[in-house]
């Protein structure tokens, strides 16, 4: 309720108001603490300011740097270091390409990177506490936590109690906490929109300058931020000028929204029924519409929504009343005084101006080092983004915010909702049609505004301000249009954004701002309209409890009955929501009975506010999930094309060697001696790598699709990884081993349709799937009960069935410099001799068709596992063809995809049935004698496996289940097998029984990951091809045959990988030397004793060197397995 107006004369001072003796008051630092000035309101608010404070501050550098964040950091820390190469403002053409763009050695305006304003910020962060991603953040956080003293500037326009509540919500805003902690010019523009239209309200209320600069320092400073201030300005003037032409004739303002209104109307109804998506074959019209669908929309929403306040609106002018008062100069009062420009132009305009221009003038030209910035600051920022409209980065749908707003700002939404429901329900029945007597700070007669004290008494007893003779306004008047006008501006903001080519999620907080302000100012309507001490008399106080219960009820009940499908399962699921709707009914039968006591408005409105509560709570639990829980971990579509936290740790680890590694370099400018280590980079991994990379002077920037020649002095290679050609892979094997890989960023996943994991038969799509659906069927989506179980998961636990979609990349390090899994030290890089194939006979080709391993029996006969021909192909020693045994199929006698054929001492065959997950026992001539091992699972197209992921126990538990076993060989009585998808060596006897098994997955020493080739040398020690693991691991047998699991010896193989597929095999040679293949490389390795690589085999006809072998004879063979002209190469030994 407004304070009256008590004239000073009958103001009786208290004795702490009596005026003090001259000289009794102290200043400065003797003056004394006033703690009577400290009140409840005053104290909540120092309160969340500290929390606000904390919450901003804690583990503000922990989330990895996105590319965006990346981009900008850079740029200001270039401007800061004073490195140059600034790109300015240029012309852009017709696909918005920018032409004849600037250069300046200092930081010049170009708005593809927005304006100025985040730059200079960051400057100062970084000059004040030093580079690092927590300072490239301090603006944004600052940003964020003066929200709570903009809604203190609020008061006088809402009232204490809103004020105070939007305090609370838009810090506990999930997108807005989120990105006030994110260095994009996002937040920063929230703050400047505050001080714009705060300033211009207050300045309406008041008239006071101080006021009017505020507006227009904040105006100033959006424009230097944010090229959206084009957006926000839109907004501000077509309110204003709404409102204005409503006080000037009440009937051009109805036929000028109503107009607008229908214009809207009409082009929306067009743009529906010409939709490709309603089957309108015109698609040029189509487009034609759209490109005025956002003007109309933004025109015609505006209109019909002050159509819908205006009957609520004083009608005491305003806008006009104010703009005559400013106007109404001394030269107009007094006709004795002649006019002059200086005399006619305000004095508050003067001063609002000025500070636009310095302000303007100041970060454009930055400081008058660059003047044409100030011309390019008016015009080319909208020029540029205007261009980018049809390019639409991103691609999301027209639904996009109406998904983000109901996960991130649901209070906001409901309460939004409501209120404009309300609003529409008094429109309908009349009773906003009158003036109020009295009016509020809510559009549902909330609490009153504060209000300040005028000089005089308007209609229904308000004061009236007279300024210059002219009568400004009763001071409620607008106390009760801000609200209003918050509805107005989340409304049209949700219009822009939603129209926009460009809509990415920090857009969102453009539209929360002002709809959580609005949801503010209804809750606190509701808490004053409630008779808080008839509550308390009547127990009031378990209503909460009550209404808490009756919602959870209601959910769980919901849940249960969503999974109908008609099956006897099903129909019992959904007797579990039995209770939950029991419990539900009784707790309406208590409502109904405390709405007999209190009346049912007011158990409506405890209700209402408890469910504000809860949503509250839910805010607060979407803000932790997605600030401190997995801040860079896009399981939420609010976190986009973010850095993934494997980055900062690559960065750490490649600084840090960088230090070790030149220690003796250390200079003033580099005072560990790490910035000159050479790193090359793909050019794909500019961003963020540019910015952790910042110092390192070193940099080779490559672009990696051209397959250019790598220096082999670097002692670090970074690589996307779909550029890591054969070539490039060659390259590194000479010199570089692979230390670590993983993703480089990744983000949401909106495209692609999946099995419902919950349901087989039923399809999950992805949200841009549903584009081309009927708008009726996209808002139906989250109302449909099927859809709730995976709903629900996502809201409260942000479960998503699909893969997160990302980049990934890999770290080579120079050989000299890093150990290889297991703790084995590379080799020094040295020049080992490269000799060709010295060809003896070649043949199988024609017949063969991806063959492969093979083995030489005692006769010299040679037998071939013919992979993709599912048989065994048996050579004589000249390599004709005796005959084969198989074909496809998992019956006796068959095969699928046989990888790996041995002997035993009396001539038995020996086939790794690979797909069958079997060993097969045959004699010479092909007959079965035995098989064992199988696959539990169906890996499609009838391929057979168990995985037990490596896992001990789980090998242990199925000794006799392999997955997809690529290679045996034979020892004495035993048999070792080499299951390579459960990564261990399975040893049985010669009949199949089980006797022992070593390895798990890991890369510690003993430890296997994908073994693959296996042999044996003269002291009959087992050889392991640990492929993914990129070595030899060489174990010994004591006396009694059993495998020693701790290998005797480890030395590393170049080329192999974890992204090595093509499987590599290996055979040790009489007088103990290692030949293994890399495919990869297309090239045979030759192992001395010792482990030291001694010789490379290249030659052009190795084109898929695969399976090994060695006969009596010395003579070497290698199976080169391309699938097109597979073939059997009998070579010289080196």
């Amino acid at each position: 309720m407004l304070r009256e107006i008590i004239p000073s004369s009958s103001v009786v001072r208290s004795p702490r108001q009596l005026p003090r003796q001259r000289g009794s008051r102290r200043r400065g630092l003797d003056r004394a603490l006033d703690l009577n000035r400290l009140n409840t309101e005053l104290l909540l608010y120092g309160v969340l300011f500290l929390l606000s404070m904390g919450m901003h501050m804690w583990q503000l550098g922990h989330m990895a740097m996105a590319h965006d964040e990346s981009v900008v950091s850079y740029m200001s820390w270039k401007f800061f270091t004073g490195r140059g190469g600034f790109t300015c403002a240029g012309t852009p053409d017709a696909t918005g390409k920018v032409a004849h763009p600037g250069q300046s050695d200092s930081y010049c305006y170009d708005p593809v990177y927005h304006g100025p304003t985040q730059y200079f910020l960051q400057f100062a962060s970084f000059f004040l506490f030093g580079v690092s991603d927590a300072s490239a953040r301090l603006p944004m956080v600052l940003a964020g936590i003066a929200l709570i003293p903009m809604c203190w500037l609020m008061r006088p326009l809402v009232g204490k109690r809103t004020a105070l509540l939007g305090a609370v919500l838009l810090t506990c805003s999930p997108s807005l906490f989120y990105y006030s902690r994110y260095a994009r010019h996002d937040a920063l523009m929230v703050v400047w929109a505050l001080f714009l239209v705060v300033g211009l309200f207050r300045w309406l209320q008041s008239g006071r300058t101080g006021e009017l600069v505020l507006a227009a320092a904040g105006l100033s400073l959006a424009w230097a931020t944010h090229e959206l201030v084009f957006i926000l300005g839109f907004i501000v003037f077509t309110f204003v000028a709404y409102r204005a032409l409503w006080e000037y004739r009440r009937n051009w303002f109805y036929g000028a929204v109503g107009g607008a209104a229908i214009i809207g109307l009409a082009v929306v109804s067009a743009t529906i029924m010409t939709s490709p998506v309603n089957g309108a074959a015109d698609g040029a019209v189509y487009k034609r519409l759209q490109s005025v669908l956002g003007p109309a929309l933004l025109l015609g929403g505006g209109g019909l929504l002050c159509l819908l306040l205006s009957p609520s609106w004083e009608r005491t002018p305003v806008v006009l009343n104010r703009w005559g008062a400013t106007w109404a100069s001394r030269a107009n009062v007094d006709p004795d005084r002649p006019r002059t420009l200086l005399g006619a132009l305000p004095q508050a305009v003067w001063w609002a101006g000025a500070a636009f221009l310095i302000i303007f003038t100041l970060l454009f030209t930055n400081f008058f080092t660059y003047p044409t910035g100030f011309l390019d600051g008016w015009y080319r920022g909208l020029q540029y983004w205007l261009t980018q409209h049809d390019y639409a980065r991103g691609g999301q749908p027209w639904f996009y915010y109406f998904m983000l707003l109901p996960i991130y700002e649901l209070l906001a939404l409901v309460f939004t909702l409501g209120g404009v429901a309300a609003l529409v329900i008094k429109a309908a029945y009349g009773a906003l049609t009158r003036p109020p007597k009295r009016h509020t700070a809510s559009p549902l007669d909330g609490e009153d505004a504060t209000d300040e004290q005028s000089n005089g008494e308007g209609q229904n007893g308000h004061a009236v301000i007279y300024e210059g003779g002219i009568p400004v306004h009763p001071q409620h008047v607008v106390e009760g249009l801000f609200i209003p006008f918050t509805l107005y501006w989340g409304v049209l903001s949700f219009i822009a954004y939603s129209w926009a080519g460009e809509k990415m999620p920090w857009l969102l907080i453009h539209i929360a701002t002002p709809l959580t302000l609005f949801a503010a100012a209804i809750i606190a309507g509701l808490i004053g309209q409630v008779a808080w001490r008839a509550v308390k008399a009547h127990y009031g106080w378990a209503v909460p409890l009550v209404a808490t219960t009756l919602l959870i009820t209601i959910l769980v009940a919901a849940y249960f009955l969503s999974g109908g499908d008609g099956t006897l399962q099903a129909v019992r699921s959904q007797t579990k929501a039995l209770p939950a709707l029991l419990v539900a009914a009784l707790c309406i039968f208590g409502l109904w009975n405390w709405s007999e006591w209190l009346g049912s408005g007011t158990v409506l409105r405890i209700m209402a506010l408890t469910l504000a509560g809860v949503l509250l709570l839910y805010g607060v639990r979407s803000l932790v999930l997605v600030v401190y829980e997995h801040p860079d971990t896009p399981v939420d579509p609010l976190i986009y094309t973010q850095t993934s936290p494997d980055i900062p740790v690559l960065a750490q680890r490649v600084q840090q060697m960088a230090i070790d590694q030149t220690r003796n370099s250390r200079t003033k400018d580099d005072p560990t001696g790490g910035n000159s280590m050479k790193v090359v980079i793909d050019n794909e991994l500019a961003w963020p790598l540019q910015w952790y990379f910042r110092d390192f002077r070193s940099l080779n920037w490559t672009d990696m699709t051209t397959s250019p020649t790598l220096p082999t002095d670097a002692p670090v290679t970074l690589i996307h990884t779909p550029h890591l050609t054969d070539n490039l892979k060659a390259q590194l094997a000479d010199t570089h081993a692979k230390v670590a890989e993983g993703v480089f960023n990744w983000w949401f996943p909106e495209n692609g349709v999946l099995p419902d994991p919950r349901n087989p038969q039923a399809k999950v799509r992805a949200y841009k799937e549903l584009r081309n659906d009927r708008w009726w069927q996209v808002i139906d989506w989250p109302f449909k009960p099927a859809n709730w179980p995976g709903l629900s998961k996502f809201m409260l636990y942000r479960e998503i069935p699909q893969k997160i979609e990302g980049r990934e990349f890999q770290m080579y390090v120079r050989t000299d410099l890093a150990p290889i899994p297991g703790g084995v030290v590379p080799q020094a890089v040295a020049q080992v001799p490269s000799v060709p194939l010295t060809v003896i006979n070649k043949f199988g080709m024609g017949s063969l068709n991806g063959p492969r391993s093979l083995a030489v029996d005692a006769q010299g006969n040679t037998y071939v596992a013919d992979a993709l021909n599912h048989r065994v192909v048996v050579y004589d020693a000249h390599g004709k063809q005796l005959r084969t045994f198989g074909g496809k199929g998992s019956q006796a006698g068959q095969f699928y995809e046989p990888s790996s054929v041995a002997f035993d001492p009396v001539g038995n065959v020996y086939v790794a049935d690979t797909w069958n997950a079997r060993v097969v026992k045959l004699r010479p001539d092909g007959s079965v004698i035995k098989t064992w091992g199988s696959g539990t699972d169906d890996f499609g197209d009838g391929k057979r496996a168990t995985d037990t992921k490596g896992d001990a126990a789980q090998n242990q538990a199925n000794p006799l289940n392999f997955y997809g076993p690529r290679n045996l060989v034979v020892i004495g009585n035993r048999l070792y097998l080499a299951d390579t998808g459960n990564k261990r060596i399975v040893v049985t006897d010669l009949d199949g029984n089980y006797v022992e098994q070593f390895g798990t997955f890991g890369q510690n020493s003993g430890q296997l990951n994908e073994p693959i080739g296996l042999g044996k040398d003269a002291a009959d020690n087992l050889y392991v091809g640990d492929t993914w693991n990129g070595r030899v691991q060489v174990f010994g047998r004591g006396a009694d045959q059993h495998i020693n699991p701790v290998p005797i010896k480890t030395f590393p193989v170049r080329g192999w990988s974890k992204d090595t597929y093509n499987d590599p095999f290996l055979v040790v040679t009489a007088d103990g030397r290692t030949i293994v293949s890399v495919p990869e490389r297309l090239e045979l390795d030759v192992y001395g004793t010792d482990g030291k690589l001694v010789t490379r085999i290249k030659d052009p006809l190795i084109t898929a060197p695969h399976g090994l072998a060695v006969n009596t004879l010395g003579q070497g063979f290698v199976v080169d397995g391309n699938a097109t002209q597979g073939q059997i190469i009998e070579f010289k030994l080196p």
